[in-house]
């Protein structure tokens, strides 16, 4: 899925490559890069749109190809471009893969030039989780650039070209000494010298190389001569500009470790970082039996499977021989909040109607805290009391593991209970008892009300002559919402605006007749 060069010829253009592979019949070439080419067809068993990956002829052996295959395979997630199939036709070997209708990051720049320094973040913040996915599993990428990402219509960013990935684990060293694979523009330098022995502190060097040409444009070389981020784009914050700089540090033990390292730091530096261990009422308290020190472990706990690591990559310490000192947290801004997650409990439910309980938050475009976080926390923890999770449960474990809406459903004889409770104030927002086959439905209006109480903070900026708020369906934004508009943090609201279209990380608003925003205007929903 490499976008280096565009090639709109047909498969005719290139002989040795047959008109159909695994029954499915290729059709317009997607593009061509270091690797193979890619073209678009039809799965005629599935049908779905899928992208066909035919490897250069001089890309090493059978097995060699095969083993790759195999490797990328094994990585599966959302952040990640899924294989669905390869194979040896005809002496072409091929990969079918997911189809992504969308741009790479580097068309995106391309068209839009350097990006806005929060929706940059967000967009390298889900290429940190895709790298996470496969560094998790002991697979290095090897090739992280720009073009290696894709953004799909809905705004999301998937890892694509797991070609030259190798693992770290077991004996699937698949590339001979001396060879040198990826782009040398955003290679580390550990990995031009020796390419099979790179960890996973290779690919954060390349995200950070990406990252840095999505906030200026530029890529390394150019950046560096430059002088650096904040000598080409003032308004970048320096605890950005110093999280780049980390990641591109020419020793690997000087960088993040691996892409969960990075999504910590990317997450902090947009304020994602929202779990508290506030305790609540001492009532409350009692009711649960355990003392604030069982509640702070486990709150130590959820911290630590977040925070597990790549041990892989040796820290070295600094000539003095003491080792470095943890780096602080970068500071946030306070007037930006950040997306608001949700996450279900329920008690004597069918699959059915959880499952429909869970595609009422999918489709309010809240993030949504898997299942398996929570069932592991409540078990844990022993959060049901007396065989009932009731909201001043899910309050508790909603500062737990930083959720801001739980949505609770219990079964009431033929009947279910849905209510959605917020964690920030305990406040039951809404309640419904319906059918089973109406959850789905109840979850959602549950949810709506729940996400028009929420106050959200956020700015406003011009874009191509249209008013852009920093807020989306990822912080329960919603078409119709009226939104304040202030000139500072204290000031009284000025006018308002009214959401006309919403994305998940920003929203389009248009203002009242005659109404001019005042400069750096911020936003806040309820409109007060």
């Amino acid at each position: 899925m490499n976008d280096d060069q565009n090639d709109a010829s047909s498969v005719s253009a290139t002989p040795h490559v047959p008109d159909v592979l695994a029954g499915v019949r290729l059709g317009r070439v997607l593009g061509v890069g270091g690797m193979g080419r890619v073209y678009h067809g039809r799965h005629p068993i599935l049908d779905i749109d899928v992208a066909i990956k035919v490897l250069h002829p001089e890309r090493g052996d059978e097995d060699r190809f095969l083993t790759e295959a195999r490797l990328a395979a094994r990585v599966q997630h959302d952040r990640v471009v899924r294989i669905l199939h390869a194979g040896i036709e005809e002496g072409c070997r091929f990969l079918i893969l997911e189809y992504v209708d969308g741009r790479t990051l580097k068309q995106v720049v391309e068209e839009r030039g350097r990006l806005p320094w929060r929706e940059a973040l967000h967009l390298a913040l889900q290429a940190a989780e895709g790298l996470a996915a496969a560094h998790r599993l002991g697979i290095v990428h090897r090739d992280i650039k720009p073009s290696n990402f894709l953004l799909d219509g809905q705004g999301r960013v998937k890892l694509a070209d797991l070609g030259v990935a190798r693992s770290m684990l077991g004996s699937s060293d698949i590339t001979a000494a001396g060879d040198v694979v990826g782009t040398v523009a955003y290679m580390a330098p550990e990995q031009v010298e020796d390419a099979p022995a790179v960890t996973p502190a290779a690919d954060v060097y390349a995200l950070g190389a990406t990252l840095g040409y999505l906030l200026s444009g530029l890529t390394p070389q150019r950046l560096r001569k430059a002088g650096g981020l904040r000598q080409v784009q003032g308004d970048i914050p320096q605890t950005v500009a110093a999280l780049v700089q980390r990641m591109m540090a020419d020793e690997p033990w000087d960088r993040p470790s691996d892409g969960a390292a990075v999504v910590g730091e990317l997450e902090r530096l947009l304020g994602l970082g929202t779990a508290s261990t506030a305790p609540v009422a001492t009532t409350t308290e009692r009711r649960f039996g355990g003392s604030r020190r069982r509640w702070l472990a486990a709150a130590a706990g959820v911290a630590a499977l977040l925070l597990v690591g790549w041990s892989a990559v040796p820290r070295k310490p600094p000539s003095g021989g003491e080792a470095p000192a943890p780096a602080a947290a970068p500071p946030v801004e306070v007037w930006q909040s950040p997306p608001r997650a949700v996450f279900v409990l329920g008690e004597g439910l069918s699959a059915a109607a959880r499952s429909g309980l869970e595609r009422a938050c999918v489709a309010s475009g809240l993030p949504l805290i898997e299942r398996q976080r929570i069932d592991d926390l409540v078990r844990e923890q022993t959060l049901v009391v007396d065989g009932r999770v009731d909201p001043a449960t899910a309050t508790r474990l909603g500062r737990l593991i930083g959720g801001h809406i739980a949505l609770f459903a219990s079964a009431v004889e033929d009947r279910i209970e849905v209510r959605s409770v917020l964690i920030e104030t305990g406040e039951i927002a809404a309640s419904k008892l319906v059918p089973a086959n109406e959850v789905e439905g109840a979850a959602s209006s549950c949810l709506g009300t729940a996400t028009g109480l929420l106050e959200l903070h956020g700015r406003l900026s011009h874009q191509d002559g249209a008013l852009l708020v920093s807020l989306g369906a990822r912080h329960g934004l919603r078409a119709g919402d009226q939104l304040g508009l202030r000139a500072s943090a204290a000031g009284p609201t000025l006018t308002t605006a009214t959401v006309q279209t919403v994305e998940a990380q920003r929203a389009v608003v248009t203002l009242p007749a005659g109404a001019v925003p005042p400069p750096n205007a911020l936003v806040i929903r309820p409109a007060r």
